[in-house]
């Protein structure tokens, strides 16, 4: 699991998604060594309500504050996630 906080100066929707990456020797890489590559699974709110499925989310600044977003994570493996703003 990783958790972000959303906010803005004037409430808006936005779309987020991101990434994940497999960190393999101080490096980011889209897969395991075993060929397996991770995968956004779930959104929740602040309150851990499921809010989307899927690699991305729609949801307004002035209520999501913070979100949570389950990946699923190769074996063995360590994950790097970093949420980007889409709209």
């Amino acid at each position: 699991w990783f958790s972000f906080r959303v906010e803005s100066p004037e409430p808006r929707d936005v779309t987020i998604t991101g990434t994940p990456k497999v960190f393999i020797d101080g490096e980011n890489s889209d897969e395991a060594p075993d060929g397996t590559r991770p995968e956004i699974r779930v959104w929740l709110d602040k309150d851990e309500n499921l809010i989307a499925n899927g690699p991305s989310v729609v949801t307004s600044t002035d209520q999501a504050g913070l979100v949570w977003v389950g990946i699923s994570i190769p074996d063995d493996s360590a994950v790097s996630f970093t949420p980007e703003i889409v709209q």
